[in-house]
């Protein structure tokens, strides 16, 4: 399929918080119907220069559901710099990799930009943490299904 890319210069950095169209499992090379906010995870380019995302599902359902695939945004302050109106739960075990391209992408309400902000460099500390938590756990797991 043909993207409408966005210019490469515009590519959100690690931690920001962008509005996307984010696919379901089903169907991850199509933009999902529901707009939402996600977290990028990276961000890198095809083999043609093309730019591209890797982001984390963002909800605002069951926000202080527990585990370490959980992320949750709740802080006031951590909020506003995301762009966030409420308590947001991302899904670190729901990633997908997409096109930075306008068919995934639009502006955030109330912005000129699909980003809506970004993690403060606490918040970038505390997912850092708990994204190592969560890697412990499943090579813990994966060591106990290997005996």
């Amino acid at each position: 399929m043909a993207w409408t890319f966005f210019p490469f210069s515009t590519l959100p950095a690690p931690c920001s918080i962008v509005w996307c169209r984010f696919p379901y499992v089903e169907e991850v090379d199509k933009p999902g119907p529901k707009r939402r906010p996600c977290i990028v995870k990276r961000a890198s380019a095809d083999q043609d220069g093309n730019p591209w995302v890797h982001i984390a599902y963002g909800t605002t359902q069951h926000v202080f559901r527990g585990g370490w695939d959980n992320f949750t945004v709740s802080n006031v302050a951590e909020m506003d710099a995301c762009g966030l109106w409420c308590a947001t739960r991302f899904r670190l075990d729901r990633v997908a990799l997409v096109p930075w391209a306008d068919e995934f992408f639009a502006d955030a309400p109330g912005r000129t930009s699909p980003v809506m902000g970004r993690l403060s460099d606490h918040g970038v500390s505390l997912l850092r943490y708990q994204a190592a938590q969560m890697q412990k756990a499943a090579q813990e797991k994966q060591g106990k299904l290997d005996v």
